[in-house]
């Protein structure tokens, strides 16, 4: 994270990647989601969407409780969206909003609903 706000994003995919070459998923499953997660946020930032969407795809597979797996499943959404793939977006995005609902995350909730107003525009 302190190499990502300084804008220093190969160090902090080089940092992220050593910690998930050292983590087992046995011990450190949280670890190794939160890696995965943050890598997956960094390629799509940086519109590595392959890298990003394999990211989220380990990310999802190690989700410890609901919230985490909500948290992937919009990152989808928002990597679908960025490639203008619309149904997948809208989709994912529906998803996310479903998980968060039946969690009572409003918060969460609103900014699904955000990105499927903007993915409505767009069509």
């Amino acid at each position: 994270m302190i190499y990502q706000s300084k804008g220093e994003i190969r160090k902090a995919i080089h940092h992220l990647k050593v910690v998930l070459g050292i983590a087992t998923p046995s011990s450190w499953n949280d670890v190794l989601f939160w890696a995965h997660y943050r890598l997956a946020h960094l390629f799509r930032d940086g519109g590595r969407f392959g890298d990003a969407q394999a990211h989220t795809e380990h990310a999802k597979s190690l989700a410890v409780n609901k919230y985490h797996l909500g948290g992937v499943i919009e990152m989808q959404a928002i990597i679908w969206y960025k490639q203008h793939r619309l149904e997948e977006a809208k989709s994912e995005a529906l998803r996310a909003a479903d998980v968060f609902g039946k969690l009572g995350a409003t918060e969460d909730v609103e900014r699904c609903r955000e990105l499927l107003r903007v993915i409505r525009e767009e069509r």
